[in-house]
């Protein structure tokens, strides 16, 4: 199933491809001759160059690369800055550009170089304002109003709509972009708040410039509406951005409150009240298809002295570690859980007593074998004794642990550091 974030991407890609050829076929109407009122040079020659930019910022810009684009992107930005001031410095002709649409330029040039920073937040905010301008830009063309959005032509406002919605979309799966494709109550909330932020000021607008015609300049009129659709959408996308990371942190707490609850605090394996509901699993499986599985006690031998000689801190590690080397011997599937002080337990599916006995074993050698990295261990062998018992039909969690709490005594009693397999009993 394709996620709602690849069809986004598609559609960014849709919208920038529809803004180049729009763009492209502005400049061949230029070179073939035609009316020029139609189109400006300047503007879709920086909409061509915006348009490459942003379709490269799906995968990430990096390397020389990325100098590369920030020249290009700074050269399109004075330029656009430029033209913002063209009345100052007298622009005209191919390289005087309509505000609106400068403006709508200079924006995806500065947010490209945000995206380009890992500034996406404040980049996606940017672009946002872009696509509004331009869709005023839309708008004031369609009712041919003159207001400052006003762009040199229905083909020039297009293509900008289109290149600012392509760039919009371009980094759906991040920032404010997340909240509002989100399938969560908070996303729907925000798609109706930003809807109804741009509908609603709009429709109120066109019915008073309809109404109040010959007295008010339906241009004001509509620099006004942009200018609080503007300023509602970018309330809406800063408070639905910090309700998303106040969200996020809220689960993330909660995920780690829920990990602490199935794992031991110290050496990071499960716990007993885990390891409860992992055997009933295990039981639940042999019952229905007749698989083995075994249970594992794990006892560290004479850890009080452990404890009497280096202090419990140095304790605690040496639990840290065994579970650690444990862990490192098992299969993804086999559960290690940390059941009493020095005590572990280990459930092997698909494992009968034999199985079992060899696991155990193998694990035993490895702590007997292993190097402590502790000044008061140095000169110490730590070792573990094991018991081991295969489960049978009908047992319980408590009758099983007996059985393999048995089997570890018999290991104690014979010298510890050992394997002990418990009889099956009739």
């Amino acid at each position: 199933m394709v996620s709602a974030y690849r069809v986004t991407y598609l559609i960014s890609s849709a919208f920038l491809f529809g803004a180049a050829l729009l763009a492209v076929l502005a400049l061949v109407r230029l070179w073939l001759g035609l009316p020029s009122e139609a189109l400006h040079p300047m503007e879709q020659a920086v909409q061509i160059a915006l348009v490459v930019v942003y379709a490269g910022l799906g995968p990430r810009v990096s390397g020389r690369s990325r100098g590369i684009v920030s020249v290009v992107l700074a050269a399109l930005l004075l330029v656009q800055i430029a033209n913002w001031g063209g009345e100052v410095l007298a622009l005209e002709g191919a390289l005087a550009v309509a505000t609106g649409p400068a403006a709508m330029l200079a924006l995806l040039a500065i947010a490209a170089l945000l995206f380009m920073q890992e500034k996406g937040v404040l980049a996606q905010m940017l672009v946002m304002v872009a696509v509004l301008l331009a869709l005023m830009a839309v708008i004031s063309e369609v009712f041919e109003v003159p207001t400052v959005q006003a762009p040199n032509s229905i083909l020039s406002a297009g293509s900008g709509l289109m290149l600012a919605l392509g760039a919009f979309l371009r980094n759906a799966n991040r920032g404010f972009l997340r909240v509002l494709l989100s399938r969560q109550l908070l996303g729907q909330q925000v798609r109706y708040l930003l809807l109804s932020a741009i509908l609603g000021p709009l429709v109120i607008g066109l019915v008073f410039t309809q109404i109040f015609s010959e007295s008010l300049p339906a241009g004001a009129v509509f620099d006004m509406i942009w200018i609080l659709i503007l300023f509602q959408a970018l309330m809406i996308a800063g408070g639905a951005y910090v309700a998303a990371q106040q969200d996020r942190t809220r689960r993330r707490l909660e995920r780690k409150l829920h990990d602490l609850a199935l794992h031991d605090g110290l050496t990071g394996v499960l716990n007993r009240a885990s390891f409860d509901e992992r055997f009933k699993r295990f039981q639940k499986r042999a019952d229905l298809i007749g698989e083995a599985f075994s249970l594992v006690l794990v006892d560290v031998d004479y850890f009080k002295k452990i404890n009497d000689r280096a202090g419990h801190a140095c304790g605690d590690e040496v639990l840290r570690e065994l579970a650690q080397i444990m862990a490192g011997g098992l299969r993804s599937d086999d559960v290690l859980a940390r059941i009493g002080g020095e005590e572990f337990a280990i459930l092997l599916g698909g494992a009968d007593g034999a199985v079992a006995c060899e696991v155990a074993e193998r694990l035993r050698q490895a702590i007997a074998a292993h190097g402590w990295s502790h000044p008061d261990l140095r000169d110490m062998q730590i070792t573990a004794s094991f018991g081991v018992a295969q489960w049978q039909e009908g047992e319980g969690v408590r009758h099983l642990l007996d059985r393999a709490d048995q089997a570890l005594y018999g290991s104690k009693d014979q010298g510890r550091n050992r394997v002990t397999t418990a009889a099956l009993s009739m």
